[in-house]
């Protein structure tokens, strides 16, 4: 198929955590990345993401969960959380592309994050939201 018969792509599909954002699992605090890790991957870390928990609930329970002080959870996700970092290469990329397709290409971000981290990086404008032109979360979609 020549180039110019080809279909072109009318709607592309980020993710929030590492695509547009990247993060370091490694805290100031005694908790190591692979517990960080597997906290992540936790069911209660799921109903979180749902918004079934609330902050301050999932934190306990992953307390409780791993014996780890509750403190030290809450130190370790908030510096998590600081260390997020923008790829503003590929929102740059994007906005290009969105000019270049004259309108005609949807952007849309999807991804399973809690509500309070998704307030977070609205509120810190590290990147241009208005790219998207739709943004699912785990949060809102339950």
């Amino acid at each position: 198929m020549s180039p110019t018969l080809a279909p072109r792509c009318t709607s592309i599909i980020l993710d929030i955590g590492d695509v547009l954002y990247s993060w370091s699992p490694e805290t100031p605090t005694p908790i190591p990345p692979y517990t960080l890790k597997a906290i992540l991957a936790s069911p209660t870390w799921s109903h979180y993401e749902r918004g079934r928990l609330s902050e301050s609930a999932c934190y306990s329970r992953a307390s409780e969960e791993y014996g780890i002080k509750l403190r030290d959870v809450h130190r370790a996700f908030q510096h998590a959380r600081c260390s997020l970092k923008p790829n503003q290469e590929l929102v740059a990329f994007i906005r290009a592309l969105k000019v270049e397709s004259n309108g005609l290409l949807r952007v849309y971000a999807m991804s399973n994050i809690p509500q309070t981290d998704y307030e977070y990086l609205r509120e810190q404008g590290a990147i241009d939201w208005t790219i998207f032109d739709q943004i699912f979360t785990s949060a809102s979609a339950g």
